[in-house]
């Protein structure tokens, strides 16, 4: 702008919200940050579904559906998410005051017509770039579906950019896990205690976890425990195997060079990612084959089923591929924004030592490059 002549255009990029955030210094690393959208039944018929709820992990890049039966179960359901925002249709606000009445949640009232029910389907299918929704089982859940419309607008509106890191609907079923009422969920000190306070809480005993993405699991897996045999069968055989073969230490200790990959990526793919972002996502991929090494002496599904999505011949050549590509063009230590330069090593000038010096970069003709003593640039040479 200051080499600019005449009127400078400017516009809202990005409306940051409560449940919006993705900057690593705004977010809690063991809790997940949500955003959710309810919707419920507007002429109810016996046994019918009583609401609708979506709920978005921006920064994590989960989207998941559910619906509920009663008043009860929605406010179990609250309870257990604890979304920082929910968007509900304007008019609504005091139709399910019962089951929100615990809800710490920002209320957003949005308009009637973004709950529409054709219209979340057109949207969510240009979305995720399928021709129909079959293929996420969300087949006969209309009010998670208008629920989940509704919420992407929201995201639309506030992110203005694209978000491929959504490319996906979970559904939550109500018969796959236990439901805990609020008041049971606070009496079982699961997750916090009764001051409000983390420690001395089930998850607190449990964690043992080597990433801030293993901790925001544990959390999930504690506030909805499951019903399902097959699933906890699974886990259970994963876990007799790393203790048994005495695999769990070398796992941990590969895991902790991972970082938070999973809120690297979501940064990344909303165009919000700095260099040290980079830095992290590039030594996350470099601790990956020795992580597969590990995995590759699993035979329980699935440890297996993480050691073939590692597979050097296989899917890992990819992500051997981008870790090369991270290594020749992001800088070991990068500064902390892009505008202060010097975030690629290929645009310094070859022996300069300082970042001043970086700051050059392509300015000089490679064969005539020498290291100069630290200096404030002039104006002529401040990159723009």
């Amino acid at each position: 702008p200051a080499k600019s002549k005449g009127p400078v255009e400017r516009a809202v990029v990005r409306v940051v919200t409560p449940g919006t955030l993705t900057d690593e210094a705004l977010l809690d690393a063991h809790r997940d940050t949500l955003v959710a959208a309810l919707y419920l039944a507007p002429r109810r018929k016996p046994g019918a579904p009583y609401a609708g709820l979506a709920c978005v992990d921006l920064a994590g890049g989960r989207f998941t559906v559910l619906e509920v039966d009663s008043a009860e179960g929605l406010a179990a359901e609250l309870a257990r998410l604890q979304p920082a925002e929910l968007l509900v249709p304007e008019g609504t606000e005091d139709s399910a005051d019962e089951a929100l009445a615990g809800s710490t949640a920002r209320r957003v009232a949005r308009a009637p017509w973004h709950f529409d029910r054709a219209a979340a389907e057109r949207l969510l299918t240009t979305q995720f770039g399928t021709r129909d929704l079959a293929g996420f089982g969300v087949a006969g859940l209309d009010l998670a579906i208008t629920a989940a419309g509704a919420l992407l607008q929201y995201l639309q509106d506030t992110q203005k950019t694209a978000l491929p890191h959504l490319a996906g609907l979970a559904v939550e079923a109500r018969d796959e896990a236990v439901l805990l009422d609020p008041a049971t969920r606070r009496n079982l000190e699961l997750l916090e205690n009764t001051n409000g306070r983390t420690d001395a809480t089930l998850a607190a005993v449990l964690d043992a976890t080597a990433t801030a993405m293993g901790a925001r699991e544990l959390r999930r897996w504690i506030a909805r425990p499951l019903r399902a045999t097959a699933m906890l069968v699974e886990r259970l055989e994963a876990v007799e195997e790393l203790l048994e073969g005495g695999l769990a230490a070398p796992l941990q200790d590969s895991l902790r060079n991972v970082g938070d990959l999973e809120r690297v990526l979501s940064r990344v793919a909303l165009g919000t990612a700095r260099p040290r972002d980079l830095t992290g996502l590039r030594l996350a991929l470099g601790a990956l084959p020795p992580l597969g090494t590990v995995l590759s002496r699993c035979r329980s599904a699935l440890l297996s089923g993480a050691a073939r999505a590692l597979d050097p011949a296989g899917p890992g050549a990819r992500l051997a591929e981008l870790h090369a590509l991270l290594a020749r063009a992001v800088a070991e230590t990068p500064p902390v924004f892009l505008r202060e330069g010097g975030a690629s090593p290929t645009t310094a000038c070859p022996g300069s030592t300082s970042r001043s010096a970086a700051r050059r970069r392509t300015r000089c003709p490679p064969t005539t490059c020498v290291a100069r003593p630290s200096r404030t640039p002039s104006a002529s040479s401040r990159p723009n």
